[in-house]
């Protein structure tokens, strides 16, 4: 099921902001939304698969006021570092779902690392990566908080229903 601005704002109040596993949580949640990134972009599939050329890195995002820069150098089309697709995404003034509002926060409770992965947490004492696993299940957690049928849900719904929005606004 794509998931809308209204379960993400729902979802927004649901979130600790000062726990690190919960604001990288978010901020892939939103990023995946807004971005439509697919998941190889956001996260590894384990700790140990984290990779700074594929999944996003603390250099990867600029952030200037109330724009951010996304630099992607893979994707599923580009296989080879060839080039680079670079993503502006702007702030929404007000909304809690602002992907510039939820890399700020990112980068503030994990830290500024240049080529750490920007969706980390702090887990006794050391910095992991969100993993897809996480990801999905955290996410399918704060559906059911909701009471939503979180069988429903997975991290495709995040792409899907950022296409789904992107179209309906035009």
């Amino acid at each position: 099921t794509p998931i809308t601005p209204e379960i993400l704002t729902q979802i927004s109040r649901m979130i600790d902001m000062s726990d690190s596993f919960q604001v990288a949580l978010w901020a892939a949640i939103v990023l995946g939304f807004f971005l439509l990134l697919r998941k190889s972009n956001l996260v590894p599939i384990s700790v140990s698969q984290f990779d700074s050329s594929k999944q996003l890195t603390c250099s990867s995002v600029k952030i200037l006021n109330t724009v951010a820069i996304i630099t992607l150098s893979w994707t599923k089309t580009i296989q080879s570092n060839e080039r680079r697709v670079k993503i502006p995404v702007l702030h929404i003034p007000g909304s809690s779902i602002s992907p510039v509002r939820a890399l700020k926060l990112v980068k503030k409770v994990n830290g500024i690392k240049p080529h750490s992965p920007l969706l980390r947490y702090k887990k006794n004492d050391t910095w992991l990566p969100l993993t897809y696993r996480q990801l999905n299940q955290g996410f399918k957690k704060l559906v059911s908080g909701l009471g939503l049928d979180p069988t429903r849900f997975s991290s495709h719904s995040l792409r899907r229903g950022g296409a789904t929005y992107a179209y309906k606004v035009g």
